[in-house]
């Protein structure tokens, strides 16, 4: 079965020209999407997308306790809004990267890793 890739291009679907992937390309492109959006974001499903918007800029925040609170938003999103996996468990790693700039004045910032999420059911 193939599945639309993302993101949509509406000119080329106008002309008949469907952008296609493969069921895996599918899973992670929605992922994606449930990592990247904030809750409230989609009209009538509050819960979809992750904490991980709302907790960027607190600071009171010990790193294990951000990297749990986003584990748990993950966790819980991915179970309800991708059926396609089971027995989801995500593993977050927070970690301080500072990359050199054209000025070459440091820039910090934090990096947030998504390691092994979940086994795919079969189709």
């Amino acid at each position: 079965m193939n599945y639309l890739k993302q993101p949509l291009d509406l000119s080329g679907a106008l002309n008949g020209q469907i952008q296609r992937c493969s069921y895996e390309e599918s899973i992670a492109q929605h992922l994606m999407m449930l990592v990247i959006s904030r809750h409230d974001e989609v009209e009538g499903r509050e819960d979809y997308g992750s904490i991980i918007w709302d907790l960027e800029f607190n600071q009171f925040l010990k790193n294990e306790d951000w990297e749990d609170k986003v584990r748990q938003s993950l966790e819980a999103t991915i179970i309800k809004y991708e059926p396609r996996l089971k027995d989801v468990h995500v593993r977050v790693e927070l970690t301080e990267v500072e990359e050199d700039v054209r000025d070459k004045f440091p820039n910090a910032r934090k990096c947030v890793r998504l390691l092994r999420l979940a086994d795919r059911k079969k189709v």
